[in-house]
């Protein structure tokens, strides 16, 4: 009987954030004959002939369309669970590939003021990986070396888990959740701009971005980078003693509970407010093919109560939303104000034009 063994080769396409490269992987599923004679290799390297020999093949990156010049009263936002950020800024193989033949991601996307990436896994220890993240961020493509297209730097900051008891990380590694908020500098020419976590959570899922404007033209605008508890029916401990106290389903509830209390105390304040990340919610049938709205129960009752929680109205997604791209969520501050919230579980990210005044 014939044996098959399936190998499953990679075809790869970079973009790249400055020098953080990007991967999108297509897995080619092959067969191999595994019952065939094996033949030991030459004992001698034969020479190819120039008229044989064929040129290396190189992948090239196809990055996604250009996104429209924004107005000047407007902020461009990108959130993005990247799900583990080591990957990205190894630098090794992505020598073997040829890169973009257009300008760097952010250069392309007009340098966006915020970037948001949740789910960085970085370990609160880990000083080198992070150094390379704001080292990567800030280094510039060949094409981009110019006066012309040399953009404004970036500030990086990062909340990273400080709970031993329920973020551990493999092994207890700590490296899990976390989150990191890349901000363009030369937005303090307008705002004052200050990132910060909260009190009540020490898992790495919070970072506030608070911009107060220098000028009358706008309102001060708080930004909520967010990776929301994930309800299981896993114990969650006391981080003082070490007792347990919920399930992750209920610390998901109280989540969400302690961040809307939050969120409208700053609008009492005055503060218009703008939650972005990942909510770990199924808000729409997208969002939960095919049984995650309804299997467990227990995400169905943790959607509804957001829903109440939130007093949000649904966003609807493009017709082709399960497809690997960038959506376009357009908000302005409205009176009374309200909590707006660009949200989603789409391959690439969100994008959102923010207009300031």
């Amino acid at each position: 009987m014939t044996s098959l063994v399936r190998s499953n080769p990679l075809r790869c396409s970079f973009h790249r954030i400055g020098k953080l490269t990007i991967p999108t992987i297509t897995i080619c599923r092959q067969y191999t004959n595994m019952n065939r004679d094996i033949s030991p290799p030459p004992a001698k390297r034969h020479r190819t002939s120039s008229q044989t020999a064929r040129p290396p093949q190189t992948l090239s990156a196809n990055p996604p369309p250009v996104l429209p010049r924004i107005q000047a009263n407007t902020l461009r936002i990108f959130s993005w669970n990247v799900n583990g950020i080591g990957p990205f800024v190894q630098m090794s193989i992505t020598s073997f590939f040829q890169g973009s033949k257009k300008e760097g991601f952010l250069h392309r996307h007009e340098w966006p003021a915020i970037l948001f990436l949740q789910e960085v896994k970085i370990a609160a220890s880990d000083v080198k990986t992070q150094d390379a993240v704001k080292a990567a961020v800030n280094a510039r493509l060949p094409s981009e070396s110019d006066a012309d297209t040399n953009g404004p730097l970036y500030d990086v900051h990062f909340t990273l888990p400080n709970d031993p008891l329920n973020a551990r990380g493999l092994r207890g590694s700590g490296k899990i959740y976390g989150m990191c908020c890349i901000v363009r500098r030369n937005l303090a020419s307008e705002y004052d701009v200050q990132v910060r976590t909260v009190d009540w959570d020490q898992e790495g899922r919070i970072s506030v971005v608070e911009a107060t404007p220098k000028s009358t033209k706008s309102s001060k605008l708080v930004v909520f980078n967010v990776y929301a508890v994930n309800g299981t029916d896993n114990p969650y401990r006391d981080s003082a003693t070490d007792a347990i106290k919920a399930t992750r389903h209920d610390r998901k509830l109280a989540f969400h509970r302690l961040l809307m209390q939050k969120c409208k105390t700053l609008e009492e304040e005055g503060w218009d407010v703008l939650l972005a990340g990942d909510m770990n919610v199924a808000p729409s049938a997208l969002d939960g093919y095919p049984k995650l709205r309804t299997v467990p129960v227990q995400h169905a009752r943790n959607r509804v109560r957001w829903a109440i929680t939130c007093s949000t109205t649904e966003c609807t997604a493009p017709p082709n939303a399960r497809t690997p791209q960038i959506a376009h969520l357009k908000f302005q501050p409205i009176q009374p104000p309200t909590i707006d919230i660009f949200t989603g579980i789409f391959s690439v990210g969100f994008v959102l034009h923010y207009r300031v005044y």
